[in-house]
């Protein structure tokens, strides 16, 4: 069995692996295998194709991760593959609220949403048509600055994340369940990936976040920007909610 977490930057998705690996010693995991950035060094250079749509995500997956003895990895930069990686994997997702990713611990998270706007585009055959009408406004419009545009990208592929998983009957896990202080609240939303646990113990992953989570509370209202109010504005109502 091959699983793969679907994500977003930043939000806590690295922290769920390494729970994950550490509840079963079965677990062969490799950390975002499909990102150039992040991949085993002999397969950069596709992975840099795969991002810039030179190469077909099937050529890459034959070409590397089919060869290897892996089983878990996350994908946070590139939902729009899903349609392939439900074929390959066992999938879930885990989403976070905008509320508590935002401000982040680091200026270069930033950078992370603005580099996922570069994939949307370079995919944007691949994009639902309520993710390109949100991008188009956001192309059109100069007023956001840097930041603001980083937290709309942000908004934009989480919010493509949740439509596609709807799509695929894709679990998502919400992070603020798992960060809960009720050992019940966060057993029931593990229970959605009930089906992995031939693979991961979750009575045993249930220990380790329960032991080892932190929740960190943002003051998102320090930013003064809302996106869902920015698109709402701009004549945008659309939303997915898990």
């Amino acid at each position: 069995m091959n699983i793969l977490l679907l994500g977003t930057p930043n939000t806590g998705t690295t922290y769920l692996c390494d729970s994950i690996q550490k509840s079963n010693d079965n677990i062969k995991y490799y950390y975002e295998f499909f990102n150039p950035y992040t991949c085993i060094p002999e397969y950069s250079k596709l992975m840099y194709k795969l991002c810039e749509n030179k190469l077909s995500i099937e050529h890459v997956y034959d070409n590397s991760w089919k060869l290897l003895d892996l089983n878990f990895t996350k994908d946070v930069a590139c939902y729009f593959f899903t349609d392939f990686y439900i074929k390959k994997f066992q999938c879930f997702a885990l989403v976070r609220n905008i509320e508590n990713s935002f401000p982040p611990n680091h200026y270069d998270v930033y950078q992370y949403y603005h580099g996922e706007k570069l994939l949307m585009m370079f995919h944007y055959d691949k994009l639902s048509i309520h993710v390109k009408n949100m991008l188009s406004i956001v192309n059109d419009d100069n007023s956001p600055d840097y930041v603001q545009q980083a937290i709309l990208y942000f908004y934009i592929h989480q919010q493509g994340l949740i439509e596609s998983c709807k799509k695929y009957n894709i679990p998502i896990l919400q992070y603020e369940k798992l960060m809960s202080n009720n050992k019940n609240k966060l057993n029931t939303e593990l229970n959605k990936i009930i089906h992995l646990n031939k693979l991961i113990n979750l009575n045993k992953l249930s220990d380790i976040i329960f032991r080892t989570k932190k929740f960190k509370k943002r003051d998102f209202n320090s930013l003064s920007f809302n996106p869902k109010q920015y698109l709402f504005d701009k004549g945008y109502s659309t939303e997915f909610s898990i």
